[in-house]
């Protein structure tokens, strides 16, 4: 995992890329985020979780009907997302490398300025603060309050090292904890498998219940 999650960050191979930019970002968060809730409703036949299911899918659509009013970020602001997160939003808009200063200017607007750049950029600020907040949700699943205290000190100092890393050089920074991300979204695989299988699973007995249930009613 950590050879693969290295190759992908520095090979710029063209599937490369593409596993880089959206496996970890867009689907790591959305998509597989959208199984593990519906997995989860399924199973323990949760009213309240498929009405979450459906404002997950929903809350994207609001971005096409309401238009916030909107702000100019800073300078550092747009050369640091530009820089490290932009590629996602270009691609998604269809927007070519820029070649030209000319075409960099016209990007920039576009990503940052646009109404579909402005809704890019806001579903994919929803889709990650949902995710985050989704799982630390989760405190009796993953038993955040029962960490022991040797644990949580480890991941304290090393969350701290990676915020030195950023003050240090923003780029290494990216870099590293790119790799880190790389690895926790390949390792995850095999939870989004089993999630996935679980979703064919449960509707599949929830068809065959209801199959015993009419066989039933009509033996009645």
């Amino acid at each position: 995992m950590i050879t693969l999650s290295l190759l992908t960050v520095n090979v710029k191979l063209f599937i490369a890329v593409m596993i880089a930019l959206f496996v970890p970002t867009l689907i790591h968060v959305y998509v597989f985020t959208g199984f593990f809730i519906i997995y989860g409703a399924l199973k323990e036949r949760s009213r309240s979780g498929y009405w979450s299911f459906c404002v997950f899918l929903l809350c994207p659509l609001v971005f096409l009907f309401v238009q916030p009013q909107t702000t100019v970020p800073s300078q550092h602001v747009l050369e640091t997302y530009w820089n490290y997160f932009g590629l996602v939003n270009r691609t998604l808009l269809g927007i070519a490398t820029p070649r030209s200063q000319t075409e960099m200017d016209q990007a920039v607007r576009t990503v940052f300025g646009s109404p579909a750049g402005l809704m890019i950029m806001r579903f994919i600020a929803f889709a990650y603060t949902y995710h985050y907040l989704n799982w630390f949700s989760k405190t009796s699943l993953i038993k955040w309050h029962r960490m022991p205290r040797r644990g949580l000190a480890l991941l304290s100092v090393l969350w701290l090292s990676c915020i030195g890393l950023y003050l240090y050089d923003y780029g290494l920074g990216f870099k590293v904890l790119m790799c880190l991300s790389l690895m926790h979204v390949y390792l995850e695989f095999p939870l989004n498998h089993v999630s996935i299988i679980g979703i064919f699973r449960e509707l599949t007995a929830s068809r065959r219940l209801r199959q015993v249930r009419e066989e039933t009613l009509v033996l009645r």
